[in-house]
């Protein structure tokens, strides 16, 4: 605005916040029970993922929500916008899923109740193209879980284990698993389906970022690093049951975590 006959001017700055909502325990467990998801906008500091302040108290509600209703169990998605390189989105966004749960665990939440993964830029809710859209793909997502990989035995769908996705449409072998366990001594989650070895290695690649160590037509190893130790993804096929000597053409998935 101009004084002193234009000799002089007032400029006035205003400055967008960051996206805010306001979060309830109860909201969130109504939106749970209804949808099956909420999405949340939790801030972290530029390019990392250590939650700001100004959010935890979102994570306080989520806390308080689970220990009032101590059968429910979620997954932690996060999500970025498409800004930057796709891979360093998929990491970061697999990071600050961890973040929330690792603060949700230090609330005093049990870590078997939760899981973390990231999906990156791949599932937009907003266009990219607009500031408005892209504070809307920045987020983190709570899913209602209905498998848990350390007790569910019989569900078919896909889960979390150790913050690797099962792949879709894969079936928990409960008498393959209790064998590998007895014989290999660490914890072991043994998974079959129809799909070509293939199709299996590029979900893993894509969706979790684990390093190919080996493949060939009917196989592929990967491994990846987490805390001093580390997830290895086995698929095999035709494969043979080691109990009876049954030859099986359908390929099977194990989810290993050892030192």
């Amino acid at each position: 605005m101009p004084f002193n006959g234009g000799g002089d001017y007032y400029i006035t700055l205003i400055a967008k916040e960051s996206m805010k909502q306001e979060v309830t325990a109860s909201g969130m467990l109504d939106a749970l029970n209804r949808d099956g998801h909420v999405t949340l906008y939790i801030n972290f500091d530029f390019g990392k993922s250590v939650i700001k302040t100004e959010s935890m108290p979102i994570v306080e509600q989520i806390i308080q929500m689970m220990k009032a209703n101590e059968s429910l169990e979620l997954n932690v998605e996060g999500h970025t916008d498409s800004v930057g390189d796709s891979k360093s989105n998929q990491v970061l966004s697999e990071g600050r899923a961890k973040a929330v749960v690792g603060a949700i665990v230090f609330g005093g939440i049990d870590m078997k109740r939760l899981s973390a993964v990231g999906f990156g830029e791949e599932k937009p809710i907003a266009s990219n193209d607009t500031e408005e859209g892209r504070a809307k793909n920045r987020r983190v997502e709570l899913v209602r879980r209905t498998i848990n990989p350390y007790t569910d035995t019989t569900s078919r769908n896909s889960s979390e284990h150790f913050g690797v996705p099962v792949y879709p449409g894969a079936t928990l072998d409960v008498e393959q698993t209790e064998f590998a366990k007895f014989h290999l001594g660490i914890a072991v989650f043994v998974y079959r389906t129809g799909d070509k070895p293939a199709a299996v290695s590029a979900f893993y690649m894509k969706s979790s970022g684990l390093k190919p160590l080996g493949a060939d037509e009917t196989s592929a190893v990967f491994v990846k690093d987490e805390e001093g130790s580390s997830v290895r993804v086995a698929i095999s096929g035709p494969w043979t049951d080691p109990k009876t000597g049954e030859s099986h053409s359908d390929t099977m998935i194990q989810i290993l975590k050892g030192e």
